[in-house]
């Protein structure tokens, strides 16, 4: 992976003390992300403590990339980063 080529959607806040990173890698993912990511969000949602979900697209050739995108719109801990090939 070169980082230059790397995107992400959202800028992360450095004063924010993160206890949780989760890391999903996802390809080629757009039957399945969305369930995925509720439900990810379900369970981070019944603890108190700060998280994040990086969502790691590596290069998907069908709808993940918008999928996921939309998806963190409206959960403010949740962010996509982009692999290109």
């Amino acid at each position: 992976m070169n980082p230059s080529k790397v995107k992400t959607t959202k800028q992360e806040s450095a004063s924010k003390n993160i206890y949780l990173s989760i890391v999903m890698p996802a390809y080629n993912e757009e039957r399945n992300i969305i369930k995925s990511l509720s439900s990810i969000f379900s369970y981070l949602n019944g603890y108190d403590f700060s998280s994040e979900v990086l969502i790691v697209d590596d290069g998907s050739s069908d709808r993940t990339p918008e999928l996921v995108s939309d998806f963190c719109k409206g959960h403010k801990d949740f962010r996509l980063i982009k692999n290109p090939h």
